[in-house]
């Protein structure tokens, strides 16, 4: 009867152990999956109301202007205009994730007062938010909808000649091709033959990227980006052949530096027997 007794409760111990162990491990299933759900959300939530990129926006804008950055951009950005082929005495440019506009008029304004030519820039936003007003004087035409991206095509109608999506439609591609090439083709056919995009390319500090984003939780001022550059997600998918290079040709504007770096996308003409490498 001992011995019974002794091997009853050896046995039922077991059985407990079994148990803890299979409900320990289900739990960290479930943690592990619900960590992997967060972490595909990541994008998204830390852009909420109390992430730490809540206030990504203002705070950018005001690292941009400390830095001189819209100018020294320009500088640079002029000559390139200046030698491409506009097809119209209408430079056009569209800018399909504009936020609130501020920086679009600005580059509007000053693009038009360089090159002596009147502008025209239509500017949208998917996210209803406190937008820059429409302008309209002799040499800027700048005006904005609530749009998704996606939904360009039927509201513009003639083709374009800049793409201005820094941190925009193309960073939401997170360097995934099957990401990027809706975005790629839809933007191939809004251009002008001669058209191109023009995104950011500033340099990826990791160390400062985050202490960055530490800042903004606890609202200091950011003293970099906080945020990968679109060029950063996007170039390893412009490999000789693949399918973003049939459609664009990707390259650094020369003469940008650290947080001015600024790229383009070149648009290929549709017979690339044109196309010099």
């Amino acid at each position: 009867m001992p011995f019974d007794f002794a091997e009853e409760i050896l046995l039922q111990s077991c059985k407990i152990m079994v148990i803890t162990l299979i409900f320990i491990l289900s739990v960290n299933l479930i943690i592990c999956a619900k960590t992997i759900q967060l972490l595909k959300l990541t994008h998204r939530i830390e852009y909420e109301k109390y992430g730490p990129l809540a206030g990504w926006g203002n705070q950018t804008r005001r690292f941009k202007k400390e830095i001189n950055w819209m100018p020294v951009v320009i500088e640079q950005l002029e000559p390139l205009l200046k030698i491409w082929a506009v097809q119209s005495p209408i430079l056009r440019i569209v800018a399909p994730a504009a936020n609130n506009g501020q920086e679009e008029l600005v580059l509007a304004e000053e693009l038009a007062a360089r090159l002596n030519c009147k502008i025209r820039m239509w500017t949208s936003d998917g996210s209803p938010m406190d937008h820059q007003a429409p302008v309209t004087t002799s040499q800027v035409e700048f005006t904005y909808e609530q749009l998704d991206a996606y939904a360009l095509p039927q509201v513009i109608t003639d083709p374009q000649d800049i793409i201005y999506d820094p941190k925009g439609i193309l960073w939401f591609s997170f360097g995934k091709l099957e990401n990027l090439m809706p975005a790629l083709r839809l933007f191939y056919d809004l251009l002008s033959p001669s058209g191109f995009i023009l995104i950011d390319a500033h340099d990826y500090p990791k160390g400062g990227f985050h202490l960055n984003r530490l800042r903004l939780l606890f609202g200091r001022k950011i003293r970099n980006y906080c945020e990968p550059s679109t060029y950063h997600y996007i170039h390893q998918c412009f490999t000789d052949g693949s399918a973003a290079s049939e459609l664009f040709k990707l390259e650094m504007i020369d003469g940008l530096e650290g947080p001015y770096k600024m790229a383009i996308l070149r648009k290929r003409p549709e017979d690339q027997s044109q196309w010099s490498k």
